[in-house]
């Protein structure tokens, strides 16, 4: 199972806090984490995967193009969204949650306000954790649509888009 986590990596997210609490969940499942994008924890993370032992568990790949992330998209079975619940991110609206949804990836998500809205409108494609992640999820590697985001697809855009321009184009 590979659960991915795409954006930037800064302290205020709490990513080796999120390590941290969740070690032995880590060296006792089958799981890998795929970080992608830079961000100044990287080097704190690492130091709590290799303390706890579970260091190649984790990639790192570094900060990319936003055109090369769709092949790494396509990997995960699981989007990661780790927020802790403070101000600015309790009343934020979380983006990266529904590019994983886009893509028909479930989020794993924490426990704030922001993705409790967001979990409303898809119940089936977002699992909200307190402080560790559930143990059923770890083994699970589905991948699926969820209902409500086609619109949100690159084909769905690529169509709309081609009609508005046909329909201006006549004018």
């Amino acid at each position: 199972v590979v659960i991915g986590y795409i954006g930037n990596m800064s302290w205020a997210r709490e990513l080796p806090e999120f390590l941290e609490a969740n070690a032995t969940e880590i060296l006792e499942n089958s799981v890998k984490f795929l970080w992608v994008g830079d961000g100044d924890s990287i080097e704190a993370m690492r130091a709590v995967a290799e303390q706890h032992g579970f260091g190649e568990k984790m990639i790192f790949v570094g900060k990319l193009p936003q055109v090369e992330l769709v092949k790494f998209l396509q990997v995960m079975d699981r989007g990661l969204c780790h927020l802790p619940d403070i101000f600015v991110y309790r009343n934020s609206f979380p983006l990266k949650v529904v590019e994983y949804l886009a893509a028909g990836r479930p989020v794993l998500a924490s426990e704030i306000k922001a993705h409790r809205e967001i979990k409303k409108s898809f119940p089936t494609g977002i699992k909200i954790y307190q402080k560790k992640l559930p143990r059923a999820e770890l083994g699970k590697t589905t991948k699926q649509k969820f209902a409500g985001m086609e619109k949100f697809s690159m084909e769905f855009l690529a169509e709309e888009y081609l009609k508005i321009y046909l329909r201006e184009g006549r004018k």
